[in-house]
């Protein structure tokens, strides 16, 4: 479950670079945390860029928690998973 008024953006066609870019404004911090389904991936503490790579677009949902923002990327269904980045 998801908490709308926290959806500072939401599409199917947010790509890491614009994740990025859309993120410098919030105080990333030097690790973020994963929870994934892989994993190789689940519980780990990485940079947020480091994460990004290995998290989307991979077919399976999975969440970056960064302090007080996320990124959440939906199971993919077909074409591109639905991304959200939540903040506050």
């Amino acid at each position: 479950m998801i908490d709308t008024k926290r959806i500072t953006y939401s599409r199917n066609d947010l790509f890491s670079d614009e994740i990025l870019r859309i993120t410098r404004q919030y105080k990333v911090p030097e690790l973020c945390y994963i929870i994934a389904y892989q994993k190789e991936l689940d519980k780990r503490y990485v940079s947020f860029e480091d994460a990004l790579g290995p998290v989307l677009g991979n077919g399976m949902a999975a969440i970056i928690i960064c302090n007080d923002f996320a990124v959440i990327e939906t199971e993919q269904y077909s074409g591109t998973p639905f991304r959200y980045i939540l903040h506050g």
